[in-house]
């Protein structure tokens, strides 16, 4: 295993993962005149234009979670003895997760004014990321029965690879809301309040949130999942 031991590799990929979420708490704290900012109303890349107080904290934990991304690459290549047999299939994987995490980055620097590119760059976001947590559990199911043949098994592999799953299917669910097919529907609210404006719940914002934090998630579990082969 890699020479800064494997428990030193877990934590700061999780302590990313936990700067990530204090950024996010610290920008949702963020208050002005014209402004308060809201997950189910706002989407990832406002954060980033309007919390310019808070903007390099927030940067900061975006870049260090799509670092963490990349971890399960450098397990597997400082490791690849381990991979005999299954190297193939778990580059495989550990490329569509690594693809997640630019595309995450991508999700936060695209603003939503760039409407269509945005949209087909959610699209884009969250099929692959779908994809990923799909390949990714079974990857735990897979790895767990062959490790069974070698008497190595243990629950932890199958328990990660079913949490996955319910993080697949989660996503699947939220890609097929029907709400989401009208994620531009605004509401009107009066000429008082500049017209029309979004309402409390709006789909696309609130469901790449959902996927980001789901991901987040997701990036612990594959960890945890090839750090026991």
């Amino acid at each position: 295993m890699s020479p800064f031991g494997v428990e030193t590799i877990i934590l700061l990929s999780i302590f990313g993962i936990l700067v990530l979420f204090a950024g996010f708490l610290v920008g949702f704290s963020f208050k002005n005149v014209n402004f308060k900012y809201s997950m189910t109303r706002d989407f990832p890349s406002e954060l980033i234009d309007k919390s310019t107080k808070n903007v390099f904290l927030l940067r900061l934990g975006l870049f260090l979670y799509v670092l963490s991304g990349f971890i399960p690459l450098f397990l597997l290549l400082t490791n690849m003895s381990s991979y005999e047999g299954i190297f193939t299939f778990s580059l495989f994987v550990i490329v569509i997760n690594v693809f997640v995490a630019l595309l995450t980055l991508f999700i936060f620097f695209i603003p939503i004014f760039y409407v269509k590119q945005h949209a087909i760059l959610s699209t884009v976001f969250m099929s692959v990321s779908l994809l990923a947590n799909a390949l990714t559990s079974y990857y735990g199911f897979f790895t767990y029965f062959l490790n069974q043949k070698y008497s190595v098994a243990t629950p932890g592999d199958i328990v990660y690879g079913s949490v996955l799953a319910l993080i697949a299917i989660l996503e699947a669910i939220l890609i097929f809301s029907p709400k989401l097919k009208d994620w531009a529907k605004l509401q009107n609210e009066g000429k008082d309040n500049n017209g029309w404006t979004r309402p409390k719940f709006f789909p696309l914002a609130y469901t790449e949130w959902a996927f980001i934090l789901l991901n987040c998630f997701g990036v612990i579990l594959f960890i945890l999942i090839l750090v026991r082969i």
